[in-house]
Formats: C-alpha cells, structure tokens, sequence
C-alpha cells in the first residue's frame, strides 16, 4: 500500500499512516520528541489535521520539528563538539574543507598524526614563554629584556595558542607589525628563532620538523658599513671616563669583546706576563667556545694600572653610563649598538690585513666579520687606532 504524501509546512513535517479502514495516525517530532494522534475519517480529513499540526509546529517558539534522521545528525554533532559551541565547530570544519580541497578530514587527520603534534606536550605559547624567560634570568639584563618585549607581547594576545598552532603566516604577520626595518625584522625572526629551537627541544613542537620561524624568510639587507668610533671620538671619551669604566671601553674597543661578555670577565682572566685576555667558555656564553685574545700594548698600557685600584672589572650597567656619558659630553648624539666591538674589527682587520686572525681573536667567523663588523679602513688607520692609550 503507497502511503500519503507527508505534510509539510516550512520546517514542519507530519506523517500520514493508515491504521486500518478509515482510521488514520499522524506522526511528527516536537522539541526532539516523538509525537504521534490518531483520527478517524477520510484521506482529506486527516491530511487537513496534519496541515494544521505542521503550521502550528513551524510557527512555534521553541519547538522545532525533525526527522529521525535529522535528530540522529544533531546528537552526533552535539557529541562530537563537546563543551565547544556546535555552530563554531561546523564552521571550523567548513573552513577546513575548503583548506583541504579534495582532501578529506581524515586523511588530514592522519598527516597531523604522522608529522608530530599529536606526541607533543599540550602547553600554551605563555607558559612555553614564561620557562624560556626564565632560562634566561642569569644572563645579560638587556637580552632578557629583548626577548621579554618580543615574546610577551606576543603572549598577552596568543597566549592560549599552542606551540604547534603556530603557523608562518601568524608569525611572519607578527614580526612584520608596525612596518619594521629588515634589519630589525631579522632581529625579531632571530628572537623566535631561539625560543622555537627551544620549544623543540622541550618537545612542544615535532621533532624533526621545521618550525615556522625556519620557514619564514629573512628580509635582505643592504650592504652597510658599520658606525665605529674616530680615533678622536676614542680619546675623548677615555679623557672624560671615571675610572672603574675605562676598562670597560678599553677592552672593548682594543680586544673586541662582546658587552655581555665583559661583564662575566674577571681581572684573573688577564695574562698580564703573555699579553693574553683568556676569555672562558662561561664567558663566551653566545658561542661557548673560549679563546685567547692578545692584549695590545695600548690596552696594556691604559687597563693594567687600574687593575689593582678597581675593584670588579666591570659593572652591570657599564654599558648604559658610558653611552650617558659621551651624548652627554656631545661626543656622539647616538650610541650605535655594538660600536666598540665594531671598531676593533674594522681597525684590526685594517692593521692585520688578515680576516682569519681577526675572527679568531673576536669569536666569530670570517664571513660574519666580513659582513657585519668590517667598514673598510687603511693600514696606517689601524696602526693609529691601536696607538691611542689616552
């Protein structure tokens, strides 16, 4: 027997069942529950009965008519989403449908599986920030303080993202903020660069895998010499230093060691006999390599008297009161970041003629010397840098 054509009315759906000779029930759904009448009389009777139960359906408030089927679809989604919003879910997954094109969710479901994150530590980007920071709280106060403005700030937008959520278009939108230089660009890159590595070996992200900040790519620089001191500029700064921060200066503009390494330096690291500053693995911190640096006889000559009436080599803030000092007395109207280190190469490099030396005795290599830390300089410039000893 061919049954009645069901009724419907918008959302409202009602369906006729003969029961027996003249005898009709009506079955629908009503706020996800099984409803069902029964009637007595003709075909027209009861197909008008179920067109008034289906207007009143549609029109109702709160009560929503589906099919088994429809009520089946509904759990699973419910299920499925958990504690999360069912609409915010679908549309998640309609987003991912079209991410993944021909794809399906389970074939994507199982790539993620294989490449890692599944086997990584669930922690946040905020709580992965805060053991990186801390890592950091022996070492130089303006590294950290660096690395605490690039990821913070960070943290108090994404904080609950995960490492493995991280993706590089987020994170090259991220460095890109406000419209920064290349070289500054690079700077921030670099900062991800170390905390991801990190992140990675703390296995919150896959092992094995690149990371976004791998991926992203470093904007190019242009060839540029590097801001050194004058050999004026030199003297008239050591003319106006108190003494406790001439070694300071000294040792960086004559031996070209690196800020934050002066400032784990020890006056028992001079070899005053031998002419040799030992800089010790600890020391080294950025390339824990140690090596010996010969102390020219200028820095001989202004550093080692001072050794017996200054009492720790250098202070914490060295660096900050000598850059106060000379805009101060108008020697500079900036301090360019690493100008010390940067005249002893470019000077030495001018002396020595010789890249391999001079990126032995600064902790660096050839090509890094070559391209960040030389201004091109002659001989005769070298042989007067390392002439000054007031």
């Amino acid at each position: 027997m061919t049954l009645p054509e069901p009724i419907r009315v918008g959302q409202a759906l009602v369906r006729i069942y003969p029961k027996s000779d003249g005898v009709w029930t009506l079955k629908w759904r009503e706020a996800s529950k099984a409803r069902a009448t029964t009637l007595t009389g003709s075909i027209k009777e009861a197909q008008s009965r179920a067109r008034l139960i289906a207007k009143r359906l549609d029109g109702q408030v709160g009560g929503r008519l589906v099919s088994s089927e429809d009520a089946e679809v509904l759990e699973m989604v419910k299920r499925v989403s958990g504690e999360r919003s069912p609409i915010v879910m679908l549309r998640e997954f309609e987003r991912a449908k079209q991410l993944l094109r021909e794809h399906s969710i389970i074939e994507a479901a199982q790539f993620y599986a294989r490449k890692g994150p599944m086997t990584c530590e669930g922690i946040s980007v905020a709580e992965a920030t805060a053991r990186f920071l801390k890592s950091y709280e022996n070492g130089p106060r303006f590294t950290l303080a660096g690395l605490r403005k690039e990821l913070s700030s960070f943290s108090e937008i994404h904080g609950d993202m995960k490492p493995t959520d991280l993706d590089e278009e987020t994170l090259e939108k991220w460095v890109s903020r406000g419209g920064p230089a290349p070289r500054f660009f690079n700077n921030r890159l670099g900062t991800w660069k170390t905390f991801l590595n990190r992140c990675r070996d703390w296995k919150y992200l896959p092992q094995g895998e690149k990371h976004p900040a791998e991926l992203v790519k470093p904007k190019r620089l242009a060839d540029k010499s590097p801001e050194i001191l004058s050999v004026e500029q030199c003297k008239k700064l050591l003319a106006v230093l108190p003494e406790n921060l001439i070694p300071y200066v000294a040792v960086g503009c004559f031996a070209g060691i690196r800020p934050f390494e002066m400032l784990r330096l020890k006056w028992e690291d001079f070899d005053w006999p031998r002419s040799y500053l030992h800089v010790r693995a600890e020391v080294a911190g950025k390339t824990s390599q140690e090596r010996f640096v010969p102390l020219q006889p200028n820095l001989v000559a202004i550093v080692k008297p001072l050794s017996d009436s200054v009492g720790r080599f250098c202070e914490t803030h060295a660096r900050e009161k000598v850059s106060l000092l000379a805009r101060a007395k108008g020697i500079l109207k900036v301090w360019p970041m690493d100008v010390m280190r940067h005249s002893f190469c470019s000077y030495r490099l001018a002396q020595t003629q010789n890249i391999g030396m001079v990126a032995e005795e600064a902790g660096n290599s050839p090509s890094i010397i070559r391209k960040h830390y030389r201004r091109p300089l002659k001989r005769e410039d070298g042989d007067v840098w390392f002439a000054i000893t007031s």
